[in-house]
């Protein structure tokens, strides 16, 4: 099959319809969604319809690719008509946009996590601190059990503790 393809016509009711060709896979090189964001100027259209009839293999190349285009429409307010997708490509859609973003994934400029979230990992970096420095303090005072307690032994005196 063909390498990966695009292209973009209007339809019949004046929307935009983009058509997939070839196949869209990650070892392949593949158009990028740049160029069908540029042609998505919510001042001339209101929909985009998809025609994937001359599509070959795909993988999650082509998913990734739909994401961005579909968050494009979303953003723009742009409808975005999904039917002429293969059915696979529909559900992955589905899954990816019902499953929440991980937190951080988008880096700087994101928004900030709710104040629980927050205070959870405030918390865990506390302990952790906490646990860094009772390591340090067993290492520096190598702490020993005798006869039932706990005592620190004498440190660089060169005297056997006394009693």
């Amino acid at each position: 099959m063909s390498s990966a393809q695009l292209s973009l016509a209007r339809g019949p009711d004046g929307g935009l319809v983009l058509q997939l060709t070839g196949s869209w896979l990650l070892r392949a090189a593949r158009p990028s969604p740049e160029q069908v964001e540029d042609a998505l100027d919510p001042a001339r259209v209101r929909r985009l319809a998809f025609d994937a009839r001359e599509l070959g293999g795909w993988d999650t190349a082509l998913v990734a690719f739909l994401v961005r285009v579909l968050r494009t429409c979303a953003e723009r307010g742009i409808d975005a008509e999904r039917g002429g997708l293969p059915e696979g490509v529909r559900r992955l859609l589905a899954l990816a946009e019902a499953v929440p973003e991980r937190t951080g994934a988008r880096g700087a400029g994101a928004e900030a996590p709710p104040w629980l979230t927050r205070l959870g990992e405030a918390t865990l970096r506390g302990l952790e601190g906490l646990a860094g420095l009772i390591r340090r303090a067993h290492q520096l005072y190598d702490l020993r059990w005798s006869g039932g307690g706990m005592v620190a032994p004498l440190y660089s005196t060169g005297m056997p503790p006394s009693g």
